[in-house]
C-alpha cells in the first residue's frame, strides 16, 4: 500500500483546543498532530501521534519491550528524533514520520538523550554523558561530526535550537546547583546566563516560534516534585510572567518535564501531574488569559509533547502516514 494511501490525515480536523482558544480553524497550526510518549498501564513508553484534541492516536514505534520517549519532529515534519532504550542503553534515534526505518544517530557507547533539530534540518543537538557529566552535544543528522558544546561538572540538559539556528537554549545546575536557563551559540561560543534566580529552578525550556519569548517550568521547591508554574519570559529573561500553575506528585521530577508551543505562538501544551489528570496534556494561552484546558484522557499517562511544525508553503499536507 502506498504511503499516500496509508496516510492518517490529521489536517482539517476542527479541534476542541482550537475552539477553546478562539483560534481560527482555518489556521493549519490548530490541526497539526502532537507527538507524545505514551506509557500504558504497566508498559514502557511508545511514541504516538494524536490530534491536538487528544483523539486519533497512532502508535508509531510499536516497540513494547523497550522504552521510547522524547520525540521531536524534523523541521519539515518528515522525520522524528527520539530517545530509545531498544539496544540496552539510552541513545538518540531517528525514524521516518510513519515510524519506519529507525536508526541510531550516534554510534557510541556514550548515552545521548533529548534531541532537538536545527531549523535547516541538518544537525541535531542533545545532551550526553561526557566523562561522567551531562553536557550539551551536537552532531550532523547522519551521526557524523559530533562536537561537545559545554564542559560542565554539573548537569546541562534538554537543549533546544533557536528558530534562527544561531543559539541553543538549555538548563544547567552550574551555579550553586540551581537550574538556570542558558544559551550558547551553535559553534560553542558565547555562553550566556539567561536567568539568574538563586531560589527558583527553571527547566524544560522552549523558544516561541518567532524566537522572541521562552516558556519553561518554574519550580521553586525541589525538582524532584514538579510544583510551581509554567512561565513565559522575553528571550533575554525579562518580563517574566506565570501563565499556568503546575502541581506535581510523588515520583514525578524534572526529567519528565517538557512543553511545546503552537506554531502561531498563541498556545502552550504541557503535562499536568495533578489529581485525576496526572500524566495528561493541558493547553494554555501563552498570554496567560483564560484557564488551561485538558486535552487528553488516555489510559496510562503521556509525556514529552511536541507539536508538529507547519509544513512548507509548497506542501499543505499535514498528515501522518499510519503504520500498518
Amino acid at each position: 500500500m502506498s504511503t499516500k494511501a496509508r496516510a492518517f490525515s490529521l489536517f482539517g480536523v476542527i479541534t476542541a483546543a482550537a475552539s477553546a482558544f478562539g483560534v481560527s480553524t482555518g489556521d493549519q497550526s490548530d490541526d497539526r498532530p502532537i507527538l507524545v510518549a505514551h506509557y500504558g498501564p504497566g508498559q514502557g513508553g511508545e511514541i504516538v501521534a494524536l490530534r491536538s484534541d487528544g483523539s486519533g492516536l497512532v502508535n508509531l514505534t510499536k516497540n513494547p519491550r523497550h522504552t521510547d520517549n522524547y520525540p521531536t519532529w524534523s523541521p519539515d515534519g518528515q522525520q522524528i528524533a527520539f530517545n530509545s532504550h531498544r539496544t540496552g542503553g539510552w541513545a538518540v534515534w531517528v525514524m521516518n514520520a510513519d515510524g519506519s526505518s529507525p536508526r541510531r544517530l550516534i554510534q557510541s557507547s556514550a548515552r545521548t538523550l533529548n534531541p532537538s533539530w536545527s531549523p535547516d534540518g541538518r544537525k541535531v543537538t542533545f545532551f550526553a554523558d561526557f566523562g561522567g557529566y551531562w553536557n550539551i552535544g551536537i552532531a550532523n543528522v547522519d551521526g557524523t561530526g559530533l562536537i561537545r558544546l559545554t564542559n560542565e561538572k554539573a548537569i546541562a540538559r534538554d537543549p533546544c535550537f533557536s528558530p534562527d539556528g544561531r543559539s541553543i537554549l538549555f538548563y544547567s545546575s552550574r551555579v550553586k546547583g540551581v537550574f538556570d536557563l542558558w544559551t550558547i551559540r551553535a559553534d560553542g561560543a558565547e555562553l550566556t546566563n539567561v536567568t539568574r534566580t538563586p531560589d527558583v529552578h527553571e527547566i524544560a525550556a522552549a523558544w516561541s516560534p518567532d524566537g522572541s519569548a521562552i516558556a519553561c517550568y518554574e519550580v521553586p521547591d525541589s525538582v524532584e516534585r514538579l510544583i510551581g508554574n509554567i512561565v513565559v519570559m522575553d528571550a533575554d529573561g525579562s518580563n517574566r510572567r506565570a501563565v499556568a500553575s503546575i502541581r506535581g506528585g510523588r515520583g514525578v521530577d524534572y526529567r519528565e518535564a517538557r512543553l511545546t508551543w503552537s506554531d502561531d505562538g498563541r498556545a502552550i501544551v504541557y503535562v499536568d501531574y495533578a489529581g485525576i489528570a496526572a500524566g495528561h496534556l493541558r493547553s494554555v494561552r501563552a498570554d496567560g488569559s483564560g484557564e488551561p484546558h485538558l486535552l487528553t484522557s488516555l489510559e496510562g499517562r503521556v509525556r514529552d509533547p511536541a507539536w508538529r511544525p507547519a509544513p512548507p508553503i509548497s506542501n499543505t499536507d499535514s498528515s501522518i502516514p499510519a503504520r500498518e
